[in-house]
């Protein structure tokens, strides 16, 4: 009855299923998970910074999906253990909700340690953990006891940690348990099958980067890691005790909001944005906000911070505004282009300043507020930006003041100056090999360039060779030179995109090996030779590597096959959606003579024999092998004792019948002894 009535608390506060993954079918998703791979050391981190022995890879023995569940396997091989991580990077992101997952540990055992936990993409604060560390659960050794952790502070190695454990009746943990953090932006807490068993709050964790930002570092996108590591820092290292292979199974994760994120009113550009309606979603979603009063007392949604006032004639207002806060409104721009934005703002005394962004980049520098004498003694600002043509631009409104400058902003006015009346392409900086041009997006692109809007008027050609970010094929991103990203074998993404926010493409896709398939990047999968299905495919929509198809062998025969059982067999696989009632196998084979013998064989295999060919689909009967020395089975121009050899063991057979009697006997023994010798 208790886990009943929790339950449905938990979803009277958490109603809105974000994002889950089930694990259904027979292969990783990998529209929502990324492999990672090795021992940490293509990141930085050799050993995965714990001093860690396994090397991770997603072959099927250390990664795969059965019945409904993930498998990570941790394998000992000789000296040497694999094992797998996957993670949601690019592909799930999150900050506040429910986060929860049904997980069985392994059996006890030295050095295993698996974990469930979440690291922040791209963190404006820093490496880590000046970045945070969400730990939602992690287990050592013995698998009786559940910890939680945060990890915050400073980055490493002045980092700092604050957490809980619990420890459940019945000693080892077995089965699945559901294992879950509730993260507000006040406080996170712990679950073992929704019993809570610890709980931080926001004056308990705290960055460096951000000191006064009591919410941060968790106030940013994260995203999950599920891994089973071998031996680290904390569990010590396995012994001859340890259970291998280990598994960690996974039934399924989930992703629980308060409330849908989407778009306030659906705000239309040209037009006017008002301030208070900003976007849905939250804090750190729709708005972000230092405090978690609405300071205003204009109630338009409960419990949110945004602090409203009222303006008369049923308006409202934004207000009280601290230093960093944002406002989010996604909206549609009809028709691209350079813009005049009027922002309509009032301050009593301090006035005060503010930025317009896009997906981070500045599109107005700063906007000036001056002191008006009044809170509600209304003028207007103005900038100019260009703004694409798009649907569901998420345009942001950035307070950039001091905490001793203060205003009031009730709404934004778009109206677009442009002199081109078709929409067409707005030119922007463009950095080139040669230095800096003014180009349209696709002018830009077509000459081998990248788009560089924060470089203003190309006044500073030199900024052109600064550093943004630099994806690589597994989704990572870091900031670099677009020389360095290229001697890395990293995408440039140009220098106006830093890796926050930029997401990095998956470049690996499904590669099929014979009967299996495996994510890899296209070249590995050509150099293990394996079919490569395209960026960002899964092995759910490869059949090939796991259906049968037409396998045609050398003699024109065909059978329906796997390509692996095809491949061992000797014949060659004709796809998956070839079958042997609709395909016309080529005959390779034909009648191949050596010496007097006639056999049907590959025109290889007829050259290594010492024989003649007779020419592909030729046949015995059509071919007449005749030998200058009937006799010299072995083409040695000698008829000896190898021959007679030959003969005695066709005996009853037909490749040794030198009389034509259609059977060789004692007859054609008679004749061989008497031709014995030379040819």
């Amino acid at each position: 009855m208790f886990s009943l009535v929790l339950c449905s608390a938990i979803l009277s506060q958490y109603g809105h299923l974000a994002w889950s993954d089930e694990f259904v079918g027979n292969s990783l998703d990998l529209t929502k998970w990324t492999p990672q791979y090795g021992d940490g050391s293509q990141y930085g981190i050799p050993g995965w910074g714990n001093n860690e022995w396994q090397s991770y890879t997603d072959n099927p023995s250390n990664l795969f999906v059965q019945d409904g569940r993930l498998h990570i396997v941790a394998q000992k091989q000789g000296n040497q253990y694999t094992s797998a991580r996957i993670r949601t990077l690019g592909k799930g992101e999150f900050t506040y909700g429910r986060m929860e997952a049904s997980i069985k540990v392994p059996a006890p055992g030295a050095g295993l340690w698996p974990a469930f936990w979440m690291l922040p993409t791209n963190s404006p604060y820093g490496g880590w953990a000046a970045g945070g560390e969400i730990d939602i659960v992690e287990w050592i050794n013995g698998m009786d006891e559940v910890h939680g952790t945060l990890h915050h502070g400073s980055a490493w190695p002045a980092n700092q940690y604050t957490g809980g454990s619990y420890d459940p009746p019945g000693g080892a943990i077995s089965g699945f348990h559901t294992y879950a953090i509730e993260w507000d932006p006040d406080q996170i807490r712990w679950y073992f099958d929704d019993v809570q068993y610890s709980q931080k709050s926001l004056n308990q964790w705290f960055t460096d980067s951000a000191p006064g930002d009591a919410e941060a570092p968790f106030d940013w996108n994260f995203h999950f890691i599920l891994n089973l590591a071998v031996g680290g820092n904390w569990p010590g290292y396995p012994d001859g005790s340890t259970p291998f292979p280990a598994t960690l199974e996974v039934d399924w994760v989930r992703v629980w909001k308060r409330e849908a994120p989407s778009a306030y009113a659906d705000h239309q550009i040209p037009g006017v944005v008002e301030a208070e309606n900003y976007d849905r979603g939250g804090q750190s979603v729709g708005y972000w906000d230092a405090d978690h009063t609405n300071n205003g007392g204009f109630v338009m949604r409960a419990d949110q911070g945004v602090d409203i006032g009222s303006s008369g004639g049923g308006g409202a207002y934004v207000g009280w505004l601290r230093p960093m806060e944002w406002l989010q409104f996604t909206s549609d721009v009809i028709c691209g282009g350079e813009y005049l934005v009027r922002a309509k703002v009032a301050s009593a005394s301090s006035g005060g300043r503010f930025h317009l962004e896009l997906h981070g980049l500045d599109l107005t520098g700063p906007i000036v507020v001056p002191a008006t004498d009044g809170w509600q003694d209304w003028v207007e600002v103005e900038a100019v930006l260009n703004l694409p043509s798009d649907l569901q631009l998420p345009l942001r409104f950035v307070n950039d003041g001091t905490e001793s400058q203060e205003f009031n902003i009730d709404s934004f006015t778009f109206e677009r100056i442009d002199s081109n009346p078709d929409c067409n392409e707005v030119s922007y900086p463009c950095c080139l090999s040669s230095g800096c041009e003014i180009l349209t997006t696709t002018n830009c692109v077509d000459a081998g360039g990248s788009v560089e809007p924060s470089l203003g008027d190309c006044d500073s050609p030199s900024d052109c060779f600064g550093t943004g970010a630099c994806c690589f094929p597994d989704g990572t991103c870091v900031n670099a030179t677009q020389a360095s990203c290229a001697f890395g074998g990293g995408a440039f993404q140009g220098l106006s995109e830093p890796c926050n926010p930029t997401l990095c493409p998956l470049q690996t896709g499904a590669c099929c090996l014979g009967d299996s398939c495996t994510s890899l990047e296209e070249a590995t999968c050509q150099a293990a030779g394996g079919v490569f299905n395209g960026a960002g495919t899964s092995c759910e929509a490869a059949p090939e590597c796991t259906g049968t198809g037409a396998c045609c062998f050398a003699d024109a025969s065909c059978t329906n096959a796997t390509q692996e059982n095809c491949s061992f067999g000797g014949g060659i696989f004709q796809g998956s959606s070839a079958e042997c009632a609709t395909t016309a196998c080529p005959q390779l084979t034909g009648a191949c003579c050596v010496g007097s013998s006639c056999a049907i064989l590959e025109a290889s295999l007829c050259e290594q024999a010492g024989g003649v060919f007779g020419g592909e689909a030729s046949s015995c009967t059509e071919v007449s092998c005749t030998s200058p020395c009937p006799g010299d089975f072995n083409s040695d121009s000698v008829i000896g004792f190898d021959d007679l050899l030959f003969v005695l063991s066709d005996w009853d057979g037909t490749q040794a019948d030198l009389d034509g009697s259609g059977t060789t006997d004692f007859a054609d023994v008679l004749i061989l002894l008497a031709a014995f010798g030379p040819c």
